[in-house]
């Protein structure tokens, strides 16, 4: 699978969430995972990213 390199356009700081449960639907339009450790390091390159989230958002139900 070829990789596109995308340069993000900050311009102050930024906050970002990663649904985890979302990333791992981009499998079947990616045609590949989605490598966790390769995103988080992209992510942290930017110096305007002061707040980076990364997990699962997990919902109790009472049946």
């Amino acid at each position: 699978m070829q990789v596109k390199k995308v340069k993000l356009k900050l311009r102050e700081r930024t906050a970002v969430f990663v649904d985890w449960a979302n990333v791992y639907g981009w499998r079947k339009s990616l045609k590949g995972e989605v490598n966790a450790g390769k995103l988080y390091r992209y992510l942290s390159s930017y110096k305007e990213i002061g707040l980076l989230v990364m997990g699962i958002l997990l919902r109790c139900m009472s049946i």
